[in-house]
């Protein structure tokens, strides 16, 4: 029998026989426990030295009402020696359900070199930058939504590794990968990871909630089109002040 049919059979066994699609090609033959799909996804990681992708960061439930949508570019690095993680984005944040009516839609372009943070405003032409994050201003969580960290950590899924729940629960398709959905708790809250079979790489990342009155809400970042160490010119995490801009170090509104 195909070695890849007998582990898609033993699979299907762990989930109690429910019947699951065909996976994509990948390695023929693997230990494919929980721990060790979650240390393969951990070895893929640390092999990025950066990468590239198009990001949907989006809230479900009550959490909508507290968090935006965040949608666009990034670029992630490895982390400096300072241990401060490198990216580049460009994002469009829209207001979430409690926001004023009359926002908009704000996009900005934002970035770390690994030591100075930055975020360009093209709207009022200006080019902010500092050692602090918080020089991003009141969007500067917002910003680093769709920045996975995971992807420059030099020990990334360290929790997920150590919690005694890590479970797989599904094998379902996300970003047009067959993915590994890996259930674990981590400091006190259920996250849910969806490896590729593919390259043991992440495609989404969620977070689960839960109010007072035990509803389930959610935080979901989505990856798709993802490029592992493309080739780029220079150094692509350090900014540059776009012709016309004013500099300041001053904290962005």
């Amino acid at each position: 029998m195909n070695p890849c049919w007998v582990m898609f059979v033993s699979i299907g066994v762990l989930f109690l026989g429910d019947p699951k699609p065909a996976m994509k090609a990948g390695p023929s033959s693997f230990d494919d426990s929980p721990q060790a799909i979650m240390k393969k996804a951990r070895d893929a990681a640390i092999a990025v030295r950066r990468v590239r992708y198009t990001a949907e960061y989006v809230a479900t439930g009550w959490v909508r009402e507290y968090v935006p949508t965040v949608k666009g570019a990034v670029l992630v690095g490895e982390q400096s020696k300072w241990d401060i993680t490198k990216f580049r984005s460009n994002v469009k944040i829209i207001p979430n359900e409690k926001g004023d009516a009359k926002d908009d839609p704000m996009e900005l372009t934002a970035g770390c070199d690994g030591e100075l943070f930055y975020v360009i405003d093209a709207k009022t032409k200006t080019f902010y930058e500092d050692i602090d994050p918080e020089v991003m201003g009141s969007h500067a969580r917002d910003i680093q939504r769709v920045v996975l960290s995971e992807l420059a950590s030099p020990k990334p899924y360290e929790k997920e590794l150590e919690a005694k729940d890590l479970t797989i629960k599904s094998i379902p398709e996300v970003s047009g990968e067959r993915c590994f959905e890996l259930h674990a708790t981590v400091e006190d809250r259920e996250v849910v990871w969806y490896i590729a079979w593919s390259d043991f790489l992440p495609r989404r990342f969620v977070r689960i909630y839960k109010n007072p009155e035990d509803e389930v809400a959610t935080t979901q970042l989505t990856l798709t089109d993802l490029e592992v160490n493309p080739k780029l010119p220079g150094n692509p995490f350090k900014a540059k002040v776009p012709p016309g801009f004013k500099k300041t170090d001053e904290f962005a509104p």
